[in-house]
């Protein structure tokens, strides 16, 4: 996919014609006009009301994929250090959570604002918990708050490769792992990026800062000798949204940097202003 982004960042930037071929599927595009409903999750129910069951109703959205400074754990993690929530609880089923997590790794080719997200609980598939799903769930929500929210190729365009790139240093409770992020820019076309756990664990700062730094120089493929290091503020590291939970303001604004734009949403000035305020006082 990162050919094919490069494709489309040059074809905007030159102004040549691209030709696209689509393929409707009726069972993924067709109004669902029934009534579904869904058995209530492990917990939800006490053992006297058996038989209850939940009907599908409007969701309330949310402005950030993730919850502020959430930390999510492992059975193994809970076996040696006693878990927060007492009720957290394995699923019964695991493979609603696997089919769901699929379908978002999925959406992550055109979604990189959801690349932190669902790459830390795609780390749960194998024993899924309830704070699991219900942190799989609060992505869901906000992906429905813009599901035209895409990536940007635009014709103005400098010609010039860029790449972005930070590290969250030892941010997993279950290993002490680091997160390094990275995005790679075509002019001010978004073209590739990656949010991933490093494979060891980094014994300072400094440590995995570099580790991010080599994993960005092996995407772009060019020698060392033709990388500019730049020092950037951290309030301005689009890097961040693939690498740390957010504040809503933060994650709307980063959003911005990276030149996504929601095609089914009419800008609106006053509407952003009340929105980041809600979002602040929130936060």
């Amino acid at each position: 996919m990162v050919t094919v982004r490069t494709v489309i960042a040059l074809a905007a930037a030159k102004q040549w014609q691209i030709h696209q071929m689509d393929v409707f599927n009726a069972f993924l595009q067709g109004d669902l006009n029934e009534e579904v409903y869904m058995e209530l999750p492990l917990g939800f129910v006490h053992q006297s009301e058996q038989g209850l069951v939940c009907r599908l109703t409007n969701s309330k959205p949310v402005g950030a994929p993730i919850e502020l400074n959430k930390k999510l754990t492992t059975t193994e993690f809970d076996l040696h250090f006693s878990p927060a929530d007492k009720h957290d609880k394995l699923l019964k089923d695991p493979g609603v959570y696997q089919k769901l997590i699929g379908r978002l790794l999925y959406l992550t080719i055109t979604r990189p604002d959801i690349a932190f997200s669902v790459q830390l609980l795609s780390q749960f598939m194998h024993s899924p918990k309830t704070s699991h799903m219900d942190a799989t769930m609060r992505v869901v929500r906000y992906i429905k708050q813009s599901p035209g929210l895409g990536i940007f190729m635009t014709s103005a365009v400098d010609n010039q490769l860029k790449a972005y790139c930070d590290a969250d240093w030892a941010s997993c409770p279950n290993n002490r792992k680091s997160i390094t992020g990275y995005i790679v820019t075509y002019g001010e076309s978004l073209i590739s990026w990656k949010s991933k756990k490093q494979s060891t664990i980094s014994r300072s700062s400094a440590e995995e800062e570099y580790r991010s730094l080599a994993s960005t120089v092996a995407e772009i493929k060019i020698q060392l000798g033709l990388v500019q290091p730049v020092y950037l503020n951290t309030s301005e590291q689009p890097a961040d949204l693939l690498t740390k939970d957010l504040t809503c303001a933060q994650h709307r604004y980063l959003l911005t940097k990276l030149g996504m734009k929601n095609v089914f949403h009419t800008p609106s000035l006053r509407e952003d202003v009340e929105q980041l305020t809600k979002c602040a006082a929130v936060d």
